[in-house]
């Protein structure tokens, strides 16, 4: 799938607003749309970022004993106003679940395919989280009663930049960066991901770390 820059609509739109009879409505759009698109650009900037160095300084990582547990409990309240706003029920079954991890790249992971979850999941729908401890690995899954993903897009969502445009149609803000680096987080800790979804049925994401 193409990617499109913020920079390209950027310019565009700038270009648009210079026209002397531009309605006041269209101005006030197109405004709205460099705004949106300024944003996109930062957090493009900022994965990128995160991506180059995920790529090439990993060692500097500091891995500490955490619990997978607690680092769920907190993504879910710290988007609590999100998913309350959206009347979305969210639940949590979760048990001690200690590995050792870089606490920061790990809630990044949580926090990226919560929100997903959150932004694929109509008004009304739930996300169901569950956290397990099964002996020589940590079981984690995130489900949701969203639009769901077509199959021959399954495949792709892991690599960057792709958009899924027919399965799960991504806002302005969307960079394409994600879900890549929410692979590469697990790849490097050792674990793997699995995507087990329909269209019209929900998603369900299971990441799986390893015990050292």
């Amino acid at each position: 799938m193409r990617f499109n820059p913020p920079l390209t609509s950027i310019q565009g739109f700038s270009q648009a607003l210079r026209e002397d009879d531009l309605p006041k409505d269209l101005r006030d759009q197109y405004l709205s749309i460099i705004e949106n698109e300024s944003r996109r650009m930062s957090e493009l900037s900022r994965q990128l970022l995160t991506l180059s160095f995920l790529d090439n300084e990993m060692e500097a990582a500091e891995k500490i004993l955490l619990d997978v547990s607690e680092q769920l409990r907190e993504v879910v309240m710290a988007t609590k106003w999100q998913w309350q706003q959206k009347e979305l029920a969210v639940e949590l079954d979760t048990e001690p679940a200690r590995i050792m991890a870089d606490p920061k790249l790990l809630q990044q992971v949580w926090m990226n395919v919560f929100t997903n979850a959150m932004h694929y999941t109509e008004a009304g729908g739930s996300i169901f989280i569950r956290c397990r401890d099964e002996k020589n690995k940590i079981a984690i899954l995130i489900a949701d009663t969203g639009v769901g993903i077509a199959v021959e897009d399954i495949n792709h969502l892991f690599e960057r930049f792709y958009k899924a445009d027919k399965a799960r149609v991504r806002s302005h803000e969307s960079t394409g960066l994600g879900l890549s680096i929410v692979k590469r987080i697990i790849d490097l800790h050792g674990g793997s991901i699995e995507v087990d979804s329909e269209l019209g049925n929900g998603t369900r994401f299971t990441v799986f770390l390893p015990k050292e």
